[in-house]
């Protein structure tokens, strides 16, 4: 299989060449004028056939026709490999276009490639007030690998993030309902319009667990645990940990919290109602 990522490297070369013609001027032997009116050269030289680059995008992936050429990336379809990733930000982060397995979250879990432009609090100096925007979380998932809370960020859905424990018994019921289990606590006749919304991938939910189930750090085979016993597809699970317990004020487990799609908090739990996150996503569905 061809590494994608060097061969762009090689790709940079092109750019850095301009097509230019040099012109020369034919003269006789004698180093003289043509004699007789004649033309010293017959033909009109080689020069450049006018030809450059070809720089046009018809994917819209981000990368030039002459770049997918050299790559053998489909210059018709942004995602050549068809695991949900374009062609370039796969590049970007070091994965191979041409192979569905070389993918930039094992999990599927949605990419941002421009989390910048949402200005993103450093972790722990965001806020989980109505109205405060969060900090740029990164913890493990349940395949090990490193997961940015903001590529989550500006895709038009809205977010849910649960906080939870493994110890934490409404915890696991509220992970059984959303699995498609137990409802344990009667949700479905008023919120299955939201769980199948979270199934369907319209509203991204995000399982943080803070603590394991004695009370002490999670792990990503805590995390794997947990996604096994309450799988949901598309549906991550972070080993986190105490720090967004207190970027969000977290008083008790499970705790809910709605965002919009720049990260902004939308709802937060109360005493008395745990639930105003869901009543608020889902009534924008």
């Amino acid at each position: 299989m061809r590494t994608a990522t060097l061969q762009l490297v090689g790709l940079l070369s092109l750019f850095a060449v301009a097509c230019t013609a040099e012109e020369t001027d034919d003269k006789s032997s004698d180093g003289g004028e043509a004699t007789d009116g004649g033309a010293g050269d017959d033909g009109a030289g080689e020069g450049s056939d006018g030809a450059g680059p070809d720089t046009s995008d018809n994917d819209g992936d981000g990368l030039t026709a002459d770049e997918e050429a050299e790559l053998g990336t489909d210059p018709e379809d942004p995602d050549s490999d068809a695991d949900g990733y374009t062609d370039r930000d796969e590049l970007t982060e070091g994965k191979d276009p041409l192979d569905s397995e070389s993918r930039i979250y094992t999990g599927g879990w949605p990419y941002q490639p421009d989390k910048a432009s949402f200005n993103p609090p450093a972790a722990g100096r965001g806020g989980g007030g109505r109205g405060e925007q969060i900090g740029e979380w990164v913890y493990v998932d349940h395949f090990g690998e490193e997961v940015n809370i903001y590529d989550f960020a500006g895709h038009g859905k809205p977010i849910i993030i649960d906080v939870s424990a493994v110890w934490c018994g409404p915890c696991n019921a509220v992970a059984d309902w959303l699995s498609g289990g137990a409802d344990a606590y009667g949700l479905e006749p008023t919120y299955g319009p939201l769980r199948a919304a979270v199934e369907a991938g319209d509203v991204y939910w995000i399982t943080m667990l803070t603590q394991d189930r004695a009370g002490g750090s999670m792990d990503a085979t805590e995390a794997g645990r947990w996604d096994s016993q309450y799988f949901v597809e598309g549906v991550p699970v972070l080993a986190a940990n105490s720090g967004v317990e207190r970027e969000l004020g977290i008083r008790f487990f499970p705790s809910f919290y709605a965002l919009d799609e720049n990260m902004v908090v939308t709802a937060t739990p109360s005493d008395a109602n745990m639930f105003i996150a869901f009543d608020i996503v889902q009534d924008d569905l």
